[in-house]
């Protein structure tokens, strides 16, 4: 469903199956890579996203179906931040690998949510910002 490699780390890398689970590699880069898998909290058979944060290297945001969850040990636990976002499928998941605030962005059907760092809900990004056209 989706493939991640850590912007912090190449040796990171993450991938998320249609059949809720979650492969965890710290050593991608090595000749024979080795792979921790997880169980997921919720179903991805309709939409899964993965995203790492640069300043927490074991921090992980997913999308699975209509949920968002964050893990802080690298995947092996999940904490449900979905809080105030509508109940659909959720299709890309990133975060800003500038921003120091652990600014988290979700596309959902035709509209972006973020959220910074520990707030404990999704704000709706109402404005879209389109380059002045000559």
């Amino acid at each position: 469903m989706d493939i991640h490699s850590s912007v912090n780390d190449a040796n990171r890398l993450y991938i998320v199956t249609s059949d809720n689970m979650i492969y965890v590699s710290t050593n991608a880069l090595a000749a024979t890579p080795t792979f921790v898998s997880y169980t997921l909290p919720n179903p991805t058979n309709n939409a899964a996203s993965i995203t790492s944060v640069k300043n927490f290297p074991n921090t992980v945001y997913v999308t699975c179906n209509t949920k968002v969850y964050c893990s802080t040990d690298n995947g092996a636990t999940w904490v449900n931040i979905t809080s105030n976002l509508p109940p659909v499928n959720h299709t890309k998941i990133l975060t800003d690998e500038y921003a120091t605030n652990e600014l988290v962005m979700i596309a959902s059907d035709n509209t972006v949510y973020y959220k910074v760092g520990t707030a404990l809900t999704w704000t709706c990004s109402t404005q879209i910002f389109l380059p002045e056209q000559p």
